[in-house]
């Protein structure tokens, strides 16, 4: 069975197909990825009340271990290679996936940021980069550099918790924080402070996404 959390009010979206999806959309009886003719949202916003809702209903609904293969913060805003945002977005995100886990029980195997580098996107292109490294496709060197953003996952594997990276106000594009659809208690809002580190290991970036399991026991929320 393949069903999809719809993130408005959990109901089905009929037989109709996406442009995304096609054919693949008559399969998974739950999602749509429009409301009223509009999308669902902006790949800049920061809605973590979004990520706790759904490990709930899925945890609710079927009651097995969680694999979460792909979340990412599309740069459509220019920041490039200073992308404080892309932080601030995988930090709010992964600390309510934390304190999720260690309030309901419920059961995270992996979570898998979108993603490693700046790739071509189905329908964005090079315009919407999600990657942690920037690629130098400008110039045609193709040259890696680290992003601001990748001191947040070296941060996190060197202290087994999840940073708190406050969001640039100017930046941020989220509609008001919902109440919880399943539960009445209120997510904890304390965080750690946050420090900036200057390692230039790519390979630190992937242990630190890899330890992200070990913070899910140990990060104070």
């Amino acid at each position: 069975m393949v069903a999809s959390f719809n993130r408005f009010n959990n109901a089905s979206a009929g037989d109709g197909t996406s442009m995304f999806l096609g054919q693949l959309g008559e399969a998974i009886p739950f999602i749509d990825i429009s409301l009223n003719g509009g999308a669902l949202g902006a790949f800049t916003t920061i809605e973590p009340h979004v990520m706790r809702n759904a490990l709930l209903w899925t945890h609710e609904k079927y009651n097995i271990s969680i694999v979460i293969t792909e979340n990412g913060y599309g740069d459509m805003l220019g920041l490039g290679v200073h992308d404080n945002q892309r932080g601030a977005y995988h930090s709010a995100f992964l600390r309510t996936l934390v304190s999720t886990v260690n309030q309901y029980n419920v059961s995270v195997l992996a979570y898998s940021a979108w993603s490693l580098i700046d790739s071509f996107e189905f329908k964005g292109g090079y315009s919407r980069p999600f990657g942690l490294i920037h690629i130098d496709y400008a110039s045609g060197t193709l040259d890696r550099s680290h992003k601001d953003s990748s001191s947040f996952w070296i941060k996190m594997r060197e202290t087994n918790s999840v940073p708190f990276v406050e969001p640039d106000k100017a930046t941020t594009l989220s509609p008001p924080t919902t109440a919880l659809r399943t539960s009445t208690k209120a997510p904890s809002t304390a965080a750690p402070s946050s420090s900036t580190c200057t390692s230039s290991s790519m390979t630190v970036i992937l242990l630190g996404v890899l330890g992200l399991m070990r913070a899910l026991s140990r990060s104070p929320m």
